[in-house]
């Protein structure tokens, strides 16, 4: 197993935990507050993908 490969694993470890945790936070948010951060859930999700990529 390569650098590479451990690190995408790694990453898709740590986007589950990133899910896990907004998931239970998402719990007591008014909606507003929801829309905001699933917004900024997207763009970080973006920046991960490009940075991602750029590796590649």
């Amino acid at each position: 197993m390569n650098n590479k490969m451990l690190e995408e694993i790694l990453i898709d470890f740590k986007e589950e935990k990133d899910d896990n945790l907004r998931l239970k936070s998402g719990l007591s948010q008014t909606p507003l507050e929801k829309s905001i951060d699933y917004i900024l859930d997207l763009i970080n999700l973006d920046v991960v993908k490009i940075l991602k990529y750029n590796r590649i």
